[in-house]
């Protein structure tokens, strides 16, 4: 037993470089499940209130979920990585079997490797996820808006026993998967491994070309379905999209090899240049067999890209509106039911005037208005109809939705409480409002219709649409607000009343606030609906949805990445050195050393970057898709977070891109 420890630790030196990409995936990866399941003692919960705290909750238990599935997926990174690294070192296996060593021993020695393997990578993991884990709290503590001066040093002990539970199963199976297929070996496949080629299923250009036919059609068909849906249902239709997609980027793999091939041996210029021939057959004699593991690597980099863009794009989305939105530190409003008999409402039957007496609102409360809202005989379709037709456009959600109407001096009252620019209104004009992403674009200012109310027509006062609302809500949701003057909408029929206050002294009385509406709203039963909303209870609603979105998506956009990195680099590795005696054949035929290096980048190019093409055309078209979803939350600003992407991207799939292509030519070079 000593003996065989000995020996697997003379192999891990001996092969430290050809290990060296895989032993370093390892440690990210326990680094990673260290980071996101250490979150449940950080020291950072215990200045989250109650509404924070219940999110954060909601976030560990989301963690927690996809940590299983982040296990699975480095299970599956590792068992695969195992199974080309036992394939580099056929040779080997083939001559201790040669020697007399039985597959017993050659076993044990496998054995070893992996758990003194598995051992280093997760100490020197979970060293490394320790200190990032120290990084995660602040950017939770800057996502809450906790503002905290002191660093606090935080070790989780669960995290720790749990990254050990989970990456020890996932070593006991690689264990036995390793031995499992040493029992199966036999001496003359592993002697006669390296002669073998794997030949292109498909060879018929014509074939090719059919099947590359096809899987456009399905690509197309799969984005015309996504982008038509805009992931705002998981309906059939989305089901199909998905299920297109696999398909046609299958089809596209499958294809690619033989309809290249073809035309590169057209141009003979191309084919016969430098060891242009060489490589192309080396690629044509590999892509078919690895069809589904580059279109698995490819729909893990297009979610990697995907998840990482939109969860940046809707954390700045968010970031935007939510002052926008809520311009004031509360809202109460209050609305009618439908009433039977058809009566005429006033501001009796509204309780916000009630509440806004409220004594005990005084000790906390600064400034307040109470502010009406009027019904108005336009809807967003109706009032859009000049607009090019945009009425059409407005169909589903937003067709019917009312256009409310303010009078103008409750609107000066609330941009004067709020320190912003009144507004002046000739006698026969009236000035719109809206800020929803939605619906501001069926509106432009220069081709405003003319409104009548009181028999009157009334023409757009001629400047900018102004961009507020006056409620606190999580998002932008004035989808359309008439602001006019108050003999046109002292007749009309109140819709809601909205009551709006500042807390004193810029403090936050959120929780006291909200006993007080809670026990107004309780003994204040009727014919009034009421509602409040605190910019607090805003920025607590969209924190959970940024975070959840952050911290979600880097964390499974970053188990695929490295898996696919990972996955492609291994690959490349054991085709360098099985093909290391063919390298060594161009050599003795006079072909020059830069001709080789230049043959080894073309294929290892190929090999990273067209999975990632793929995955880049189907992220920009998955994207373009989601920010139907995104406009809902606020502004969709993609530049910025397709920089933050693509700079990640550049930076981990290049380093993995340039380490398999350094350490290919150095197997070449022995």
């Amino acid at each position: 037993m000593m003996m065989t420890a000995k020996m697997a630790v003379k192999n891990l030196k001996k092969s430290f470089r050809d290990y060296i990409i895989y032993f370093l995936t390892i440690a990210f990866g326990v680094c990673l499940f260290y980071s996101f399941n250490s979150l449940d003692n950080q020291p950072i919960i215990k200045f989250l209130n109650k509404d924070q705290r219940d999110y954060y909750q909601l976030l560990l238990e989301m963690i927690n979920g996809i940590s299983i599935f982040v296990s699975i997926i480095l299970a599956f990174l590792i068992i695969y990585a195992n199974k080309f690294l036992i394939k580099r070192r056929n040779k080997e296996l083939s001559i201790y079997m040669i020697l007399g060593m039985d597959k017993r021993k050659i076993s044990s020695i496998l054995v070893f490797e992996t758990l003194f393997t598995g051992l280093i990578a997760l100490v020197i993991g979970t060293v490394i996820g320790i200190f990032a884990s120290q990084g995660l709290s602040v950017a939770v503590a800057t996502l809450f808006r906790i503002k905290n001066d002191k660093f606090y040093f935080s070790f989780s002990p669960t995290a720790v026993l749990k990254t050990i539970i989970y990456f020890a199963i996932i070593f006991l199976i690689v264990m036995i998967f390793n031995v499992v297929n040493i029992s199966h070996c036999k001496l003359i496949n592993l002697i006669q491994s390296k002669s073998k080629n794997e030949n292109g299923k498909i060879k018929n250009f014509w074939v090719s070309l059919i099947i590359f036919i096809v899987s456009i059609i399905c690509i197309i068909i799969a984005y015309n379905k996504i982008l038509k849906n805009g992931f705002m249902q998981l309906d059939d239709e989305f089901k199909k999209s998905i299920a297109f997609g696999l398909v046609g980027t299958l089809l596209l793999f499958i294809s690619i090899s033989g309809f290249i091939m073809f035309l590169i041996k057209k141009s003979k210029r191309i084919y016969y240049r430098h060891l242009n021939m060489f490589t192309i057959r080396q690629l044509s004699s590999k892509i078919n067999t690895n069809c589904i593991s580059l279109t698995i690597i490819s729909i893990m980099l297009l979610i990697t890209i995907g998840v990482l863009a939109c969860a940046l794009s809707i954390n700045n989305a968010m970031n935007n509106v939510l002052e926008k939105a809520n311009q004031q530190d509360v809202t109460f409003m209050s609305r009618i039911l439908d009433d039977k008999d058809n009566k005429k409402l006033t501001t009796d039957d509204f309780t916000t005037d009630d509440f806004a007496n409220e004594p005990k609102l005084k000790n906390i409360i600064s400034n307040q208005l109470v502010l009406n809202l009027y019904y108005s005989d336009y809807t967003l379709s109706t009032l859009s109809q000049s607009l090019n037709g945009s009425a059409e456009s407005l169909a589903g959600n937003y067709k019917n939705i009312p256009v409310e109407v303010i009078s103008l001096s409750d609107y000066n009252k609330m941009m004067k409480m709020r320190g912003q620019e009144t507004l002046n209104l000739n006698k026969d004009s009236y000035a719109f409002s809206c800020n929803s992403n939605e619906t501001i674009k069926y509106f432009q200012k220069d081709k405003m219709p003319d409104l009548k109310f009181n028999k009157t027509n009334l023409s757009f006062y001629g400047k900018e649409i102004i961009d507020t609302q006056v409620e606190n809500m999580p998002m932008l949701s004035n989808y359309g607000m008439i602001i006019v003057n108050d003999e046109y909408a002292e007749n009309l029929e109140i819709e809601k009343r909205v009551y709006i206050a500042n807390y004193k002294d810029n403090k936050n009385y959120d929780e006291e606030f909200k006993k007080i509406a809670k026990s107004y709203c309780e003994n204040n039963t009727g014919k009034s609906v009421s509602l409040y909303v605190t910019k607090q209870d805003s920025y607590n609603a969209q924190d959970i949805i940024s975070i959840l979105a952050t911290f979600l998506s880097i964390y499974v956009g970053a188990v695929f990445l490295i898996t696919s990195c990972a996955v492609l680099a291994l690959q490349q590795l054991t085709e360098s050195a099985d093909n290391s005696y063919r390298y060594k054949l161009l050599k003795k035929i006079g072909a020059s050393s830069k001709d080789i290096n230049s043959a080894l980048f073309k294929q290892i190019s190929f090999y990273f970057f067209a999975p990632l093409v793929v995955a880049v055309i189907h992220a920009v078209v998955g994207i373009k898709a989601a920010s139907k979803l995104i406009n809902l939350i606020g502004g969709f600003n993609i530049l910025s977070s397709a920089l933050v992407t693509a700079g990640i991207i550049i930076i981990v799939y290049g380093g993995y891109f340039l380490a398999t292509y350094f350490s290919s030519k150095n197997i070449i070079k022995k």
